[in-house]
């Protein structure tokens, strides 16, 4: 509703007016998404669909956007994936996982953000490092709504853990596939 009174009502605004009241809208918009995956998949009713999914080419593939981003603030992000590793898990979640890590790495760490696909013995894993920024945050380890999500997505997968702490001015968060 919001939305289409704000794109009947832009003929009569302001222009730098109307696509700053966009801009909050499309954040608003995607917090109530957010809470409301969140509560679903708190509740265990997020359907999934396990399936091989080969975990470099995923991440990769999603750090097109990501790195835009880092490099229009000027923060380096580097990839480390040697080898291919396939994981079992649910593509779109493991996207909104990854998605949500990447977005807070970005929102609420500052410097280079180094990411880590390998194997670890017979696991696999993909590790996000930054340093922790100044801007409220869970950057130490809190329980932001990105990181609730991600904790609970995670909760479903089977096989799947999720990690994440600060520690010496440095926050790392790391999937790992048992």
């Amino acid at each position: 509703l919001i939305r289409l009174q704000l794109e009947e009502a832009a003929d009569r605004l302001e222009p730098g007016l109307a696509e700053s009241l966009q801009d909050e809208l499309r954040r608003l918009t995607d917090y109530v998404d957010q809470c409301l995956l969140l509560a679903t998949a708190e509740q265990g009713r997020v359907s999934l669909e396990i399936r091989p999914v080969p975990l470099r080419d995923l991440v990769l593939e999603m750090l097109e956007v990501y790195e835009l981003l880092a490099r229009s603030e000027s923060r380096p992000l580097t990839v480390t994936a040697t080898e291919e590793i396939t994981v079992s898990a649910d593509v779109r979640s493991l996207r909104q996982i990854l998605h949500n890590l990447l977005t807070n790495a970005l929102r609420h760490g500052e410097g280079p953000i180094a990411i880590t696909v390998g194997r670890d013995g017979t696991a696999g894993f993909c590790r996000i490092e930054n340093a922790v920024g100044r801007k409220p945050s869970a950057a130490g380890g809190g329980n932001t709504l990105g990181l609730r999500l991600v904790r609970a997505l995670t909760a479903l997968q089977p096989g799947m853990a999720f990690s994440g702490a600060a520690d010496a001015g440095r926050f790392v968060a790391e999937l790992r596939w048992h």
